[in-house]
């Protein structure tokens, strides 16, 4: 038990992981990625994954890997394909200090809401988008809000990647607080779990992140990334991959 922001803050034991909810009655099979391994969607024994959506910023990105270099610590960034064609030189970055980047979606859409071709152009383009300026493609896509349903599970995977949620929500974009997202993110955290976090609310996290690695630490637990399968998946031949696609996204 931790008495940590004024609040005591509890490390629960190993659980059942507490899936985000989707708008799918069917959960997304794990596939091979185009390295030919699964993608790993979940941190491995004795660790957590932060993971960072809505990026790049080109204020607030640089200022979390700041914070987490000094902890040696990588993490996971699911990036807005619009935003890394703005900041390539952000996105680059991101993966120049060893952190996952993945795919977020080209703008920021609730795939629930669009027809079939406009969600083939948001994964598809936002993918095509960080390999031509990264030179790293995908291998896991966060939809927006985390809600989705069979259909944006299947082009995800036709696609080549892997549908990725999270368990422990920040809140950062409500509550804006370090004290406030230390206690939402502490209270009821697991080994295994996933926690959602966000570029663009980086002052309050800049406070909060130090004390949020520190707790997880001392609590034994350490930090680990997610579908780093994309790291050797060069650009070399996408278009050829992607084909079938072109006429959604041209």
């Amino acid at each position: 038990m931790l008495a940590l922001a004024g609040c005591l803050l509890t490390f629960a034991a190993p659980g059942p992981a507490r899936a985000q909810e989707s708008q799918t009655d069917t959960p997304p099979r794990p596939h091979e990625s185009r390295s030919g391994t699964p993608a790993r969607t979940e941190p491995r024994a004795g660790r957590v994954a932060l993971t960072f959506d809505d990026g790049p910023d080109p204020v607030w990105t640089p200022v979390i890997l700041d914070v987490l270099d000094t902890y040696d610590i990588k993490a996971t960034f699911f990036v807005n394909g619009m935003r890394v064609a703005e900041y390539p030189e952000v996105a680059r970055e991101v993966l120049r200090r060893g952190h996952s980047l993945q795919n977020h979606g080209y703008g920021h859409h609730l795939m629930t809401s669009l027809g079939e071709t406009d969600v083939r152009r948001e994964i598809v383009r936002s993918a095509e988008t960080i390999a031509r300026q990264t030179g790293v493609t995908p291998a896991c896509f966060r939809p927006p809000y985390g809600k989705f349903d069979d259909r944006t599970a299947a082009i995800a995977a036709e696609a080549g990647e892997e549908i990725v949620l999270w368990t422990v929500d920040s809140a950062d974009y409500f509550y804006q607080s370090a004290a406030e997202e230390i206690q939402q993110t502490l209270r009821d955290l697991h080994e295994g779990d996933v926690i959602l976090m966000h570029d663009r609310f980086g002052e309050s996290l800049r406070q909060a992140l130090p004390v949020i690695i520190e707790a997880v630490r001392a609590a034994g637990l350490d930090f680990d990334t997610l579908c780093d399968e994309s790291r050797a998946r060069r650009q070399t031949g996408l278009h050829e991959r992607w084909g079938r696609f072109h006429r959604f996204v041209e």
